[in-house]
């Protein structure tokens, strides 16, 4: 595309992180036409709740960039949580086998959600899993935890680390690490009243940082 010169015309670009900013930059684009612009949420549409379930969840794509062996693997490390997935896709029975074949108790599939019905799920979970191994850009899965007021434990990697702000409003975990995944689990399910106000905070987050004005204004 370079040698083709198609970006020639193009005035400005739109990167919803500065993590794809900066890739963008490293690939020789250049810096000044490329403008920060990321997602944002309208946070009227998720309730908050101080109470929860006591689960850990993961909800999206069920796709092998996604890092769900990893968190199934976190999950034998802390057999007495439970760990709940939810969402369809190309390595459902792949997943499903793994822990049938692992007798692994603590992990189940609710299957695909939308709507009411997920936002329900996200908002009696204890926290949110974004485990993904390969490079997110902005993902809507933290905005939407930090919304309904959920921590959120993400994965070192891509946009995700510069919306986690460590022990704040999440945590972070080195990527494909399932033991340093487990502890993170382990953390947030022995600190529920810390975990809650992780997810408090990161509900101000959004509301502050990630919403429709700021977005618009550019």
């Amino acid at each position: 595309h370079h040698y083709m010169r198609y970006y020639r015309d193009v005035d400005m670009y739109i990167a919803v992180s500065n993590f794809y900013r900066e890739k963008m930059i490293e690939f020789g684009f250049p810096a000044e036409k490329i403008s920060y612009l990321p997602n944002y949420i309208d946070v009227t549409e998720y309730e908050v709740s101080k109470s929860h379930d006591d689960y850990i969840l993961y909800f999206g794509r069920l796709s092998e960039e996604k890092g769900l062996e990893t968190f199934i693997k976190a999950a034998t490390l802390n057999p007495s949580i439970n760990h709940f997935i939810v969402g369809a896709g190309p390595i459902e029975l792949k997943l499903k086998t793994l822990v049938n074949e692992g007798n692994i108790s603590n992990v189940t599939f609710l299957g695909f959600k939308s709507g009411a019905e997920l936002k329900m799920i996200i908002s009696r979970a204890l926290c949110i899993v974004v485990p993904s191994e390969w490079y997110e850009n902005c993902p809507m899965s933290v905005l939407e935890s930090f919304a309904s007021a959920r921590p959120v434990i993400g994965s070192n990697i891509g946009g995700i680390p510069e919306l986690i702000s460590e022990s704040i409003d999440g945590l972070i975990f080195k990527t494909h690490d399932a033991q340093d995944f487990a502890l993170k689990i382990k953390w947030m399910s022995e600190n529920k009243d810390e975990a809650i106000k992780m997810g408090l905070a990161g509900r101000k987050k959004v509301e502050d940082k990630f919403n429709k004005n700021l977005h618009y204004a550019g």
